[in-house]
């Protein structure tokens, strides 16, 4: 006898629904992957570095230790001195107990306390935000101390420095308050070389580069 062979159609195959799983699967994988590689709007970029923190007491967690990178964020150093290299080509002292929210690579904000900024060639135009005015750097080295009223004093020790609408040239100094006059007053500020030399850092090999770049002739 002959037997017929039963005619294979799409209702007799067996459903299986890995067939239906497996594209759902492929785009979540994408989805996934696209969402670790894709840039996230707010991602952490550092921009800054720790050159040195000489017997520094951070309030920042966890403290902050020499070499390490910075992004974006408040730094709250308690006492001691430290240098922070921002990439943008500025370096900045903090000495003493002193609060600055790093903001960009050619920015930051002075909430209280004392730094020196030096901001050379392409540094300049690096903004230093006060509670009383907005201070950019065109090429040179300044001091600012925020009180803890807000008062700022800004002391040009080389090049110049805008406030408002006006500029600090070297060897001048004034005190900012919100709706008041800038007040002439004494440059008795320090000088970025002299505030590390007073600091003694450590002779280390894997700083030294660093250290050199500090130590400039007058």
């Amino acid at each position: 006898r002959e037997f017929c062979q039963p005619v294979k159609t799409a209702q007799n195959r067996r459903f299986s629904p890995i067939r239906l799983i497996r594209p759902v699967l492929a785009a979540a994988a994408a989805i996934v992957l696209a969402f670790f590689l894709w840039p996230q709007a707010g991602s952490v970029t550092p921009f800054a570095t720790v050159l040195l923190s000489e017997n520094c007491s951070w309030n920042s967690t966890p403290p902050l230790a020499e070499g390490a990178r910075l992004a974006a964020g408040r730094l709250q150093l308690a006492s001691g001195t430290a240098i922070l290299r921002f990439d943008g080509g500025a370096e900045v002292v903090l000495h003493g107990q002193t609060t600055l929210e790093l903001q960009s690579a050619m920015q930051a904000r002075l909430l209280s306390g004392e730094v020196v900024i030096r901001a050379e060639g392409d540094a300049a135009g690096f903004k230093l935000l006060t509670p009383a005015s907005e201070l950019t750097d065109l090429g040179t080295e300044f001091a600012v101390n925020v009180k803890s009223t807000g008062v700022t004093e800004l002391q040009v020790l080389d090049g110049q420095v805008t406030y408002g609408s006006d500029i600090a040239t070297a060897g001048h100094a004034v005190r900012l308050q919100n709706g008041k006059h800038a007040e002439t007053m004494p440059l008795t500020a320090p000088r970025f070389a002299d505030i590390v030399k007073q600091a003694a850092p450590k002779e280390r090999r894997d700083l030294m580069t660093h250290y050199e770049g500090f130590f400039y002739d007058e």
